[in-house]
């Protein structure tokens, strides 16, 4: 992943500006759902787990007095890195909140055979998962 934008600093009669270009690379993401089901039967999930790991960030910066931020580099990277790792993890429960959760609950939990007769198959017990395909789980 690659960013370029403009950067400015303002400290009391001080005002600095510039742009930067930064690149980020070895990402990975790993999130593991919790799978549930609520009082009326819907699937539900929520985040159990979140870990992210970033390899390594560049950052190029130019414009007033861009050479002092430069001896700090090392420093702004790692602060990037360890804000966005924060940051991921954050955006991807509040993504299961917002949008994995409600569709979940739109979900049916009946099928109409016709006017009269319909077939219930709420859950009534969490999903459970194996790594096997075909692989009955029993408990």
């Amino acid at each position: 992943m690659s960013v370029s934008g403009n950067w400015k600093a303002k400290k009391a009669f001080i005002n600095l500006a510039g742009t930067f270009d930064m690149g980020m690379d070895g990402t990975s993401i790993s999130v593991s759902l919790n799978l549930g089901k609520d009082q009326s039967g819907r699937p539900n999930a929520t985040v159990a787990y979140c870990s992210t790991s970033i390899g390594h960030i560049s950052i190029d910066i130019s414009g007033s007095l861009s050479w002092i931020l430069n001896l700090f580099h090392e420093r702004i990277e790692n602060r990037i890195k360890e804000t966005l790792k924060q940051k991921i993890c954050e955006m991807i429960r509040k993504s299961a909140a917002s949008y994995l959760k409600p569709y979940l609950q739109t979900l049916p939990v009946t099928l109409m055979i016709d006017q009269v007769a319909g077939l219930d198959y709420s859950l009534v017990g969490a999903p459970q998962v194996t790594s096997r395909p075909g692989h009955t789980l029993q408990g």
